[in-house]
């Protein structure tokens, strides 16, 4: 239902945010800190704070974890199980509804194309 949408949406909306918090640090850790220091001291300080020691990597690491759960669970959310006749508008054989509707894999492509 629109429980299942409103989740949906977060997902989608939490990996974006994942994935530029990455690619900000990735970009941020090749720049000299003393470019930015003056126009941007809130990302100095916060660039700092994680260039310290391996909190970089540390924050990739924990990044792909929480990516490949929140797929799985979209993934979870949009999986689709037509077994009646009235399922679907027209006729899907029975393997291509286990292949790709029931098995969250067709989920796993729309998460991949619009959030990453």
């Amino acid at each position: 239902g629109w429980a299942s949408l409103i989740i949906f949406i977060m997902v989608l909306f939490l990996l974006g945010v994942m994935e530029g918090l990455q690619i900000a640090l990735v970009e941020l850790k090749r720049q000299e800190p003393e470019s930015y220091k003056n126009s941007h001291p809130k990302a100095y300080k916060l660039g700092q704070y994680a260039m310290k020691g391996d909190n970089v990597e540390r924050f990739l690491m924990g990044r792909q974890v929480f990516v490949v759960c929140c797929v799985f669970f979209a993934a979870k959310l949009t999986t689709i199980h037509g077994n009646s006749e009235s399922g679907f508008l027209f006729y899907v054989p029975d393997w291509v509804q286990a292949l790709f509707l029931e098995t969250g894999l067709l989920a796993c492509v729309v998460v991949v194309i619009i959030a990453q």
